[in-house]
């Protein structure tokens, strides 16, 4: 085999920048630097990619089983080591050590993957709004203080606060979003059971009692009609305070928009598209601070005159406290009657669990023992 002076290549066997339609006799030769391919058939002479002039040729020209074996090794090393660089395979099959996709199941940021259903809920077609099956977001709701609650934590919140931001955005009219029961748990205080909550945009998509009442005997738990991307760009390019500031016109203007409700047991808050952005940022915005608590209302914008009627608070260890709700509602259910059975016995009894597996506090002048 002659080689050439020019590129150091063999003659016969010279990389090449088209790689598509090679025929079964055609062999791939391939150069592990650029990702270039070339081919060798009889009595022909390749021309050389531009990228791959005068780099070394790093992969075997014979077509024994060995040589096959080797190239295949030093070809995934290759993809471990420096990610892959070759044309994609043929149409139908895998690419191997292909980079896996961006994980979807803690993604709090743009683009979220959520599913869509079609349902016919009172006498109109909705499209409901929901996280994908599997989707590591938890939920809760309680009613406290004349308000009702959502309860969570930070990544919650996150998450949250994007479903807000592009719902503020939906020009299809009848598109509500729905936290429905594979993402709500018992609330974290006595464990009482949470209820689904449905954000619809008004004037846009009006949600009354029959569609809720409609919405909780057909609750959509499955993959639905198909997968949506949730562009919410515009929520990380201002803060808050300067948000504030350029829509202040409209924020007046649609002060007192918004209602929180509860209908045939679901939680329904419907606001115009400026006051879910306004809960939006400020729910996006959340952090736990000095204590691992937080929470913001749900309310108009400076709206001084009307008591809130919705809270989102997050915890720092909410999943925790949970699964300590869930504990203490069991042991005092089983101990006693549950017509005797009060809120103030399950948070007690919830303390004592919660001492029980931490220990009791140590004060900040007690010393510890020495050895």
């Amino acid at each position: 085999m002659r080689h050439d002076s020019g590129s150091g290549f063999p003659a016969e066997i010279q990389p090449c920048s088209s790689w598509n339609g090679f025929s079964a006799r055609t062999r791939v030769a391939r150069n592990s630097l650029s990702g270039a391919y070339g081919t060798e058939t009889p009595g022909t002479s390749i021309s050389t990619s531009r990228n791959a002039r005068n780099r070394p040729f790093w992969g075997r020209h014979t077509t024994s089983p060995g040589d096959r074996r080797k190239t295949r090794c030093h070809r995934r090393w290759r993809v471990a080591t420096l990610g892959r660089t070759s044309p994609p395979a043929q149409k139908g099959r895998a690419l191997k050590g292909r980079a896996p996709r961006p994980g979807n199941r803690r993604d709090t940021g743009d683009r979220l993957k959520l599913h869509r259903h079609h349902l016919r809920l009172a006498g109109r077609d909705y499209t409901v709004v929901t996280p994908r099956p599997g989707t590591d977001v938890r939920f809760a709701t309680n009613r406290c203080h004349e308000t009702w609650h959502i309860l969570s934590d930070l990544r919650g919140a996150r998450f949250l606060g994007r479903l807000l931001w592009g719902l503020s955005y939906q020009r299809r009219p009848d598109t509500v979003v729905l936290i429905g029961a594979p993402f709500l748990d018992p609330n974290p205080f006595d464990a009482e059971p949470s209820d689904p909550i449905v954000f619809a945009p008004t004037p846009a998509a009006p949600f009354g009692t029959d569609a809720a009442r409609a919405l909780k005997r057909r609750t959509p738990t499955g993959p639905g009609h198909g997968t949506v991307r949730w562009h919410t760009p515009g929520l990380d390019q201002r803060t808050w305070s300067e948000w504030a500031d350029s829509q202040e016109p409209d924020l007046y203007r649609n002060a007192t928009d918004f209602s929180i409700t509860r209908r045939s047991n679901v939680l329904v808050f419907a606001a115009s598209p400026t006051i879910l952005r306004m809960w939006a940022h400020q729910v996006h915005a959340m952090r736990f601070y000095n204590f691992p608590m937080d929470y913001e209302y749900l309310e108009g914008w400076r709206n001084n005159f009307r008591m809130a009627e919705g809270e989102v608070q997050i915890f720092a260890e909410y999943r925790h406290m949970v699964s300590r709700a869930r504990t203490a509602r069991r042991e005092v259910f089983g101990a006693a009657d549950a017509s005797e059975v009060l809120p103030s016995d399950i948070w007690d009894r919830g303390d004592d669990i919660k001492l029980r597996v931490l220990g009791p506090p140590r004060s900040h002048t007690e010393q510890p023992d020495s050895a």
